[in-house]
């Protein structure tokens, strides 16, 4: 039979020791036989309810501290998607105001690219204007040298003008009084005769015969000069006669070939 000290340290493991003691002698004092052993059971019973209520009370525990521990993980990711929502508003702004800069830039642009269009249109009228003075100009040049063959070519009728050098000498001076800058110069490793009137440079060959050497060495010679000068020059040959072969050699050529001879008049 149980004794009141073991019953005592049984109730011990449930209840205070102070507890345990007066629940024992209590027991044994007022309880019988048949009735302690049912108070046994329920000493049990009770002492595993309690055991089960601290197992309960322990998983609960358990659960607010996991509960606990998913809220400061859902607190710290709020505070995560907070900081990234902070820093997109700040991207987007960043993104409207480079959006503002771009659309002024383009507005300047359209501005600048209406500017170039018209300073385009007063280019291309200006080039128009240019290129009529030139066309002028080349009329009144070819105007200039007709007159000059014209008078060649009757000094060559009146006196028979054959020799080559009183033939050039006649052209120098009729040129120079028509208002040309008449020079020499080598180019193509060679003497030829340069006319320049109003920012027009010709190169001139003078003899009185053309032969076909005479086509091929003007051309060389205009190749030398735009190298050295950078200025493309024009092409005349002044002769009293050109031959049908020679007039082919410089339909041929290919530089253009303008040509003042006395044959034009017959």
């Amino acid at each position: 039979m149980t004794t009141a000290v073991e019953l005592e340290k049984k109730l011990s493991s449930v209840f205070t020791q102070e507890q345990s003691s007066v629940l024992a002698n209590v027991i044994f004092e007022t309880a019988n036989p048949s009735e302690f052993q049912e108070l046994k059971a329920i000493v049990r019973d009770l002492t595993e309810a309690e055991k089960r209520t601290e197992q309960s009370l322990q998983n609960l525990t358990d659960r607010v501290d996991n509960l606990a521990e998913a809220q400061r993980r859902t607190e710290l990711r709020v505070e995560e998607l907070a900081e990234a929502q902070r820093r997109t508003e700040l991207r987007v702004e960043e993104l409207a105001e480079a959006q503002r800069r771009t659309e002024l830039s383009v507005q300047n642009l359209t501005g600048r690219t209406d500017d170039l269009a018209q300073a385009q249109k007063r280019t291309e009228s200006s080039i128009d204007i240019l290129t009529k003075r030139i066309d002028d100009l080349a009329m009144h040049m070819k105007e200039g040298f007709q007159k000059v063959n014209e008078q060649i070519s009757a000094l060559g009728s009146r006196w028979g003008i054959m020799n080559e050098n009183t033939f050039r000498r006649t052209v120098h001076t009729l040129l120079s009084r028509a208002g040309y800058t008449v020079s020499k110069g080598m180019y193509g490793e060679r003497e030829i005769d340069i006319v320049i009137k109003n920012g027009e440079h010709i190169l001139l060959e003078i003899t009185s015969a053309a032969v076909k050497k005479d086509v091929r060495n003007l051309n060389r010679s205009a190749e030398d000069y735009f190298q050295k000068t950078g200025i493309e020059p024009k092409l005349m040959i002044s002769s009293i006669y050109i031959s049908p072969s020679v007039m082919r050699e410089i339909t041929d050529s290919p530089k253009k070939i303008e040509v003042f001879t006395s044959e034009e008049d017959e």
